[in-house]
């Protein structure tokens, strides 16, 4: 990885959205927050300087390790992707083996934390003055140090700022990449208690589109075959293909949307365009009928 690769990083994988491109190898992207619409190279979309860099506190240095981690997870993944884009194509369950179910869970898993949405998402709280201030005073108390000023005064000395950014960066770039006790302890449960969900769709029909949330979250309302129509967590991997996180682990299934069912691919791109600023597909067109 170059220096330059390491600082553009990207939340939602390239390995990912190489697979909604169109043939001349560019993804259309729609900011739902401003209207405009642009076909981009992957490297250029989905992606922001340093968001999983670890910043020293000693000094100005930067680690990448948890980019590299990150890159290790949608390595293991992209293969068995392959093989489910493939046969599923053709009406036909993947049959991955442990280790490639376990690879595509633990993609979903990291899709699921890893964007600044998802964990706004699940955050306890958007003040992270707040966050930083009482961790300082139950280190400072620790410590026996004296007490600190309000939190104004105290945040409003630069260098403590600029720590205090440094810190909440920090704490995102650990708990996207997995680096955290209750995440490294839920990762195996999620495994073992989740089964997979693959649905196709006909290629003349609708399009899926890839939202900035990463993982989309489907509710297939009160249907009795709620089950066939992709409830709960939902991950477009092509513009015609999808997996779906079931709590059935020893029961994967596959769904064919054809003729009919216009109306359940509508769903599940409206689920991702309601948690997501920024909407990719291969074509305008489908990107626009989202916004």
């Amino acid at each position: 990885m170059s220096s330059g690769q390491a600082k553009r990083q990207h939340y939602i994988p390239q390995m990912l959205l190489k697979r909604f491109c169109d043939p001349a190898g560019y993804i259309w992207v729609a900011d739902q927050q401003t209207g405009s619409v642009k076909s981009l190279k992957p490297v250029n979309a989905f992606v922001e300087r340093h968001q999983y860099t670890l910043y020293s506190y000693a000094d100005d240095s930067r680690d990448t390790v948890y980019e590299a981690r990150l890159g290790e997870i949608e390595s293991a993944a992209a293969g068995a992707f392959d093989r489910i884009v493939m046969s599923v194509s053709v009406g036909r369950l993947p049959g991955l083996t442990d280790a490639e179910r376990c690879a595509v869970k633990r993609f979903v898993f990291s899709l699921a934390r890893r964007t600044r949405e998802s964990r706004a998402r699940v955050a306890t709280t958007d003040d992270h003055d707040e966050v930083f201030y009482q961790a300082a005073q139950h280190r400072t108390a620790e410590l026996d140090l004296p007490p600190l000023p309000l939190k104004e005064e105290l945040l409003a000395d630069d260098r403590i700022r600029f720590l205090a950014d440094k810190v909440e960066h920090n704490v995102d770039a650990e708990f996207a990449a997995g680096d955290n006790a209750q995440i490294e302890a839920e990762e195996p449960k999620f495994i073992r208690e989740t089964g997979l969900h693959y649905g196709a769709l006909i290629p003349s029909g609708p399009e899926l589109v890839i939202g900035s949330h990463g993982i989309t979250l489907h509710d297939a309302g009160t249907r009795s075959d709620k089950r066939l129509w992709f409830d709960g967590t939902v991950v477009p991997i092509t513009p015609h293909t999808l997996i779906n996180v079931t709590g059935f682990p020893d029961n994967d299934h596959l769904s064919i949307l054809g003729s009919g069912t216009d109306d359940v691919v509508h769903s599940i791109n409206q689920a991702t365009a309601s948690l997501s600023r920024w909407v990719g597909g291969r074509s305008e067109t489908a990107v626009r009928s989202v916004l």
